[in-house]
């Protein structure tokens, strides 16, 4: 992920340094860190405060993680512009693995490169409607590369 996709990704996600429930229900600390993914008792995540250079760090260490399997499923990852892939790991980052591996139709049209049919596609999910100005932004990008 670029500096700027980084720093997008901080704006959207904003910064908490106690944690708290995302709107899925997760406990979550930092820049959407999950602690829940971190083997803590519910004890301990209540604990837990972060600064933001350790919020910062969580946060590449969780985007490497998006892009460790972006990469496994777009084999031509490297030919996508730096945008494109900000964005993509952007909406990762934001819905999880899970979620979207569920965006099939999205996931063959990145494959066969077609934005146009990318952005109109990712306009009909349910995330598109929940995070609204992220998502038109992370949309635009993937559209305009």
């Amino acid at each position: 992920m670029t500096i700027e996709g980084l720093e997008q990704l901080k704006r959207h996600e904003g910064f908490r340094g106690k944690p708290y429930k995302c709107p899925a229900g997760k406990w979550t600390v930092g820049y959407g860190h999950n602690l829940e993914n971190d083997g803590l008792t519910e004890e301990d995540i209540l604990n837990v405060v972060v600064s933001k250079e350790t919020a910062h760090n969580m946060l590449v260490r969780d985007v490497l993680e998006a892009e460790k399997y972006l990469k496994g499923i777009f084999p031509r990852w490297q030919y996508f512009s730096p945008r494109r892939q900000d964005a993509l790991a952007n909406i990762m980052f934001n819905v999880g693995i899970g979620t979207f591996k569920q965006f099939r139709t999205v996931i063959n049209g990145i494959n066969k490169e077609d934005w146009n049919y990318v952005a109109e596609r990712l306009e009909v999910y349910k995330w598109y409607r929940d995070v609204k100005l992220r998502a038109k932004e992370i949309v635009s990008m993937i559209r305009d590369g």
